[in-house]
């Protein structure tokens, strides 16, 4: 299972059993909403959640269970569930659990631009992201700056292997890149480019595709890495801005002046760069804005091994081909060879 499905299954499980448990009564009558992911990831959590027919809850202490329906609630369906058990429904459908005498508790999953009326809304519990910062027309900056947004980022990075010395600068890097994604994603505020960064992030954790957890982290989210697998955003942004003004002249002209003066190693991988960007990028003044989404090797829910290209075009490597001089934000890491490859232990 996709490891950020796992870890929002597990967190809306634990808020409804938290909330519910021990609640005495016949009836139990307990209604959630959970604002989430786009409906790609948030099916996933829903399958996760309806496996057995629904979120099991304690009732007393002898035993006695009850389960509440998970429904994903989607702009339209071909029929609703019936009252009480789980599926896809549309908005209407809670307000009909709603005014069930029966059986009037409800786990309702919102991808991002799906709305409750105000009716179900003001009698539910509402968690995940904020409403307001998950609408299709909330900013970028809106929608990162939400507390469980910003809480699912530094768990991704803790959860990835981060150590404390590199959180910083790890942050750092995972906003630019879930900004560059953002502002070339087709989907119209539904932030499904940003949240599939997030995924990739949190795959690390079962498959880092033999890399250090540093370069797990410059792959999932575009960058070159550095040689020896650390972070060190400063100078890995630094660097892409180089390559973007370096190929300002066209992507061919510019990959042909770095060729000149490069091993025959490196003159391979740069032709491998060049077929990349050929295809992800069609216009150069996006590419210049968003480089880390043009970059990206893949952008797919779980990090995929990299092509021979982006682990040979290290940093390092590209802080020579660019005479670019090192810094003391950078660390002072632009003297590696370029033809040395990535090592990993």
């Amino acid at each position: 299972m996709n490891r950020l499905v796992e870890i929002l299954a597990k967190h809306v499980q634990e808020k409804v059993q938290g909330s519910v448990t021990g609640q005495s009564g016949d009836k139990l009558e307990s209604r959630f909403i959970f604002h989430g992911p786009p409906r790609e990831i948030l099916e996933q959590v829903f399958d996760a959640l309806a496996v057995d027919g629904g979120i099991r809850i304690e009732i007393d202490s002898h035993g006695a269970a009850k389960k509440i329906p998970v429904l994903l609630v989607l702009p339209a369906v071909q029929a609703n569930p019936g009252i009480g058990d789980s599926g896809e429904c549309d908005e209407n459908h809670l307000l009909h659990i709603r005014n069930d005498p029966n059986s009037a508790s409800f786990v309702a999953l919102l991808p991002p631009g799906q709305h409750s009326s105000r009716s179900v809304a003001s009698t539910t519990d509402e968690f995940g992201i904020s409403a307001s910062s998950n609408t299709g027309h909330a900013t970028f900056e809106e929608w990162w700056d939400d507390g469980f947004v910003q809480d699912l980022v530094d768990k991704s990075l803790g959860d990835a292997g981060i150590s404390g010395d590199f959180l910083d600068d790890s942050r750092a890097m995972v906003k630019r890149a879930a900004m560059a994604v953002d502002e070339v994603d087709p989907s119209e505020g539904l932030r499904i480019a940003a949240w599939r960064l997030l995924s990739r992030i949190y795959s690390i954790n079962k498959d880092s595709k033999e890399l250090l957890p540093g370069s797990a982290l410059a792959l999932a989210c575009g960058f070159p890495p550095m040689q020896d697998g650390s972070v060190s955003a400063k100078f890995q942004m630094r660097i892409q801005d180089k390559i973007a003004d370096e190929l300002a002249d066209g992507f061919r002209t510019g990959v042909r002046r770095l060729a000149d003066q490069a091993t025959d190693a490196t003159r391979e991988a740069l032709s491998g760069f060049l077929a990349h960007v050929e295809q992800t990028c069609q216009v150069s003044t996006a590419f210049e804005r968003s480089m880390p989404a043009f970059y990206l090797p893949s952008d797919g829910l779980a990090l995929e091994k990299p092509e021979s290209w982006w682990s040979t075009l290290t940093s390092e490597c590209w802080s020579e081909l660019l005479a670019d001089e090192p810094d003391e934000t950078s660390g002072g890491v632009s003297g590696f060879l370029c033809a040395r490859r990535l090592n990993v232990s």
